[in-house]
C-alpha cells in the first residue's frame, strides 16, 4: 500500500483504502480498480491523495490517522454551523454586512454549537485515546468548498501541539474546539472560501482581514461558556510582532506551556498555536501561495519567520509534531553519499525518526520516471542524504 497524488493515477490501480465524497458518503470501496472515467472524476472532486495497492507495497499497511466517522461527524457539524449561518445571513443580503452583524445579534441569533462541541470532544477524546502524538498526513492541495475539512485539520493538528505541550485536558477541549470555530467569520463572507489568498483584490483583503471580528460577534450570543475560544477565534491571525490583525497585538514570545494570565496587549497563548497550525495547513495546501510545499519546507519557512509572525515555541512544537515522510509516502532521492539510487523514487517503508533522510525504502521508479522491480533498500547507514516528498 502506498500513496498516490491524484494526477499520477493510472487506470488499472486498485484502491487499497475506501473514498468518501465530500458530504461524507462511501464513494469507492477497497479493492475498487479505477480506471479513466472514475480518474477525471477524483481529480474533479479533488480527493487526494489516495491509497493504492502496489507490487512490492505489500507489507505496507497505512492506518486511518483518526476514526474515519468521527472524523466525518466533526466536519459536518461545522458545516451545519456555516450553513445555518450563511442562511439566515442570506436573509438579510440587501443590507451592509455590519448590519447584517448587528441584526443578528440584536435579534438574538445563536450559532447553532452543540453539535460541534460534542463532536471535538469526541475527536479529542478519539485522539488521547489512540495515544496520536504524529500528523502522519500528507499534504492535500486546495480544493474549492473544503472549508470545513480544514476546520477540522486545524483542530486536531493544534491539538497535538497542544498534547506535545501536556496541556491538561480541559485546555485541549478549549484549544480544539476554539481551532474548530477559528474561520466562523468566514461564513458571512463566503465569496471568500473557494478563493486563494493571492488572488484576493485589495477589497477582498479588506474584508478578509475582519473575519474574526466577525467570528467574534457570532460568537456573542452564545449560551455556552467559551471565553478562550473566542479569543482563539478573535486573535488567529495576530502576530507577535504587532503587524498582525484585528489588533495589532503583541506575542510575548513565551512558551505555550505557560499557564500566566494572558497580559494586557498580549496574544493568548492558544491563539498562538492555532495561527501556527492554521498557517502550516495553508502553505501545505497551496491556499496561500501560488504553489503547495513539503512539510518540511513549510516548517523552516515559519521558522524562518518566528519571533515576527508566529511564536517560535509554537513552531517548535508544530515541527516535534508532524512527520515530514509519513509511511506510504512517495520520497524522490535528491542526493547521498554513495550516489547510488540518485534521482530514483521510493516508498516510506520504515521512517527515520531521528533521521527522516535516511529511512528504508521500496524502490519503484528510476532517475528517468520508468518502473522497476520494487526492491527494499535500508539508508539508515548512509553518511550523507536528501530526500524530497514527491508532491
Amino acid at each position: 500500500m502506498r500513496y498516490c497524488d491524484s494526477s499520477n493515477l493510472l487506470p488499472g490501480m486498485m484502491l487499497a483504502k475506501p473514498l468518501y465524497s465530500a458530504n461524507r458518503e462511501l464513494l469507492l470501496a477497497k479493492g475498487f480498480e479505477l480506471d479513466a472515467a472514475m480518474i477525471s472524476r477524483l481529480l474533479k472532486m479533488g480527493i487526494n491523495p489516495i491509497c493504492i495497492e502496489e507490487e512490492g507495497t505489500e507489507a505496507i499497511t497505512i492506518d486511518d490517522f483518526v476514526d474515519e466517522a468521527a472524523l466525518h461527524a466533526a466536519q459536518g457539524s461545522i458545516e451545519d454551523a456555516f450553513k445555518t449561518i450563511m442562511q439566515t445571513a442570506k436573509e438579510h443580503a440587501d443590507e451592509e454586512l455590519d448590519s447584517v452583524i448587528c441584526n443578528l445579534q440584536t435579534s438574538g441569533f445563536s450559532v447553532p454549537l452543540h453539535a460541534v462541541k460534542k463532536t471535538i470532544s469526541s475527536l479529542v477524546d478519539e485522539v488521547l485515546d489512540n495515544m496520536v502524538t504524529k500528523w502522519t498526513v500528507l499534504p492535500i492541495r486546495f480544493v474549492a468548498g473544503q472549508q470545513f475539512t480544514h476546520g477540522v485539520d486545524v483542530a486536531i493538528l493544534s491539538l497535538l501541539i497542544g498534547i506535545h505541550y501536556q496541556f491538561k485536558y480541559k485546555d485541549l477541549i478549549h484549544l480544539a474546539y476554539g481551532a474548530a470555530l477559528h474561520d466562523i467569520g468566514m461564513s458571512l463572507i463566503p465569496e471568500l472560501f473557494d478563493k486563494k489568498r493571492c488572488d484576493f483584490s485589495p477589497e477582498e483583503w479588506t474584508q478578509y482581514r475582519r473575519h474574526p471580528q466577525y467570528g467574534l460577534s457570532l460568537l456573542a450570543n452564545s449560551d455556552e461558556n467559551i471565553f478562550m475560544e473566542k479569543e482563539i477565534v478573535y486573535q488567529h491571525h495576530e502576530d507577535p510582532d504587532g503587524a498582525g490583525f484585528p489588533q495589532g497585538l503583541r506575542g510575548s514570545h513565551q512558551s505555550p506551556s505557560q499557564h500566566n494570565a494572558t497580559e494586557n496587549n498580549h496574544i493568548f497563548r492558544l491563539a498562538e498555536i492555532v495561527h501556527v497550525a492554521d498557517a502550516y495547513l495553508n502553505i501545505t495546501s497551496g491556499r496561500w501561495p501560488l504553489e503547495p510545499i513539503g512539510p518540511e519546507e513549510a516548517i523552516a519557512e515559519l521558522l524562518k519567520n518566528g519571533h515576527m509572525k508566529y511564536n517560535i515555541h509554537a513552531v517548535v512544537g508544530l515541527s516535534s509534531v508532524v512527520s515530514h515522510f509519513p509511511l506510504g509516502s512517495v520520497v524522490r532521492i535528491i542526493k547521498n553519499h554513495s550516489q547510488r539510487y540518485v534521482g530514483f523514487c521510493g516508498v516510506i517503508m520504515i521512517p527515520n525518526p531521528n533521521q527522516p533522510h535516511k529511512p528504508v525504502l521500496i524502490m519503484i521508479s528510476n532517475r528517468y520516471g520508468e518502473k522497476i522491480n520494487p526492491i527494499q533498500v535500508d539508508f539508515s547507514d548512509e553518511k550523507f542524504m536528501e530526500i524530497k516528498l514527491a508532491i
